[in-house]
């Protein structure tokens, strides 16, 4: 009987992922978490500001960016997608053996999903793929441009979560960026981030970005997870709905803001068609393995006399280059 309540366990957070918190709650748990809160009252000192404006800040920033994931937006969604890509793609090529070990993974550890970046049907296809295939669809960072009227609550709700372009000098949002990614880790739900930092204009991939891939690493470090298992991600069109805008751009054009008007104009793609889209899965990589092999790596190195020197030979960024690429 325990071994059976096990397996249907394990089966039940494939298909269900771990309890679902409403986003409020979820910002409110990191900001009365011990740590985080002596982390605020740190970097108020550092910057020699009264405490509770960096506690005002922080929670700021923890509203605008958190998703607040809801099935039933979920559920409405897929089946608004089912009449979307039935309209404008031929076929929908996924590959399901990969599927399945992408399955047998995530009976093990929650799971990141990591795919290359072409156009905006990124974000809406592998949540799709998901849920018609019995699996849970991933928490997604998106970009803050696509927050937007009337979308933006609705992307919230399928578990966008929306973070700024560029964060390096504000030390208030990179501890709330940080806190929030680590506990979405921490309470096992499955994330999905584009690891080349933006969409391929030209179709070849892009070199990885390291900041998201580093907030997991580091959580899996601390202990805010026994592991999790990345999984590399194909998506591939015959043709990519925004190739006019992708020409246009590499030519020199400006572009376009993510908008209302930019919403309604694109609903034009309704009336062409796309040819076939391709969805491969990689061999998911356990973080937790990977860390051992870099851990003995290291231990054999320091055995043998290998010195590392400066930060291009910094071990864990070596680490971090590694993995990403």
């Amino acid at each position: 009987r325990a071994e059976i309540l096990r397996n249907l366990s394990i089966e039940e957070r494939v298909i269900k992922g771990p309890v679902l918190k409403r986003g409020k709650q979820i910002c409110e748990e990191i900001q009365t978490n011990p740590e985080v809160m002596a982390a605020m009252d740190t970097l108020a000192a550092e910057m020699g500001v009264p405490a509770e404006r960096v506690h005002k800040e922080v929670a700021s920033y923890l509203k605008e960016m958190a998703a607040d994931f809801s099935m039933l937006t979920i559920e409405m969604a897929c089946i608004f997608m089912t009449l979307v890509f039935n309209r404008i793609y031929h076929e929908m090529v996924v590959d399901q053996p990969g599927l399945e070990k992408v399955r047998e993974a995530a009976r093990k550890t929650p799971l990141v999903l990591l795919p290359c970046h072409r156009s905006h049907i990124d974000y809406l296809v592998l949540s799709y793929i998901f849920y018609t295939n019995g699996l849970i669809p991933p928490h997604i960072a998106a970009g803050k441009n696509l927050n937007f009227f009337p979308v933006g609550r609705w992307f919230r709700r399928a578990g966008a979560f929306f973070i700024r372009r560029s964060f390096k000098d504000n030390k208030g949002y990179t501890l709330a960026f940080r806190e929030y990614l680590k506990k979405l880790v921490q309470e096992g739900f499955w994330i999905e981030f584009f690891i080349e930092g933006g969409r391929s204009r030209t179709g070849k991939m892009l070199t990885p970005k390291f900041g998201m891939l580093k907030v997991i690493v580091d959580a899996i470090k601390s202990g805010a997870a026994p592991d999790v298992h990345f999984v590399p991600v194909y998506v591939g069109y015959e043709q990519v709905i925004e190739e006019q805008a992708f020409s246009r751009e590499l030519g020199g054009g400006e572009k376009k803001r993510e908008n209302l008007g930019a919403l309604i104009s694109a609903t034009k793609v309704l009336w062409a068609k796309y040819g076939r889209l391709y969805v491969n899965f990689g061999d998911p990589i356990s973080c937790r393995e990977a860390l051992d092999r870099h851990e003995e790596q290291l231990a054999r190195d320091a055995k043998a006399g290998v010195a590392q020197v400066g930060r291009q030979h910094d071990p864990d960024m070596l680490f971090l280059r590694r993995l990403g690429y």
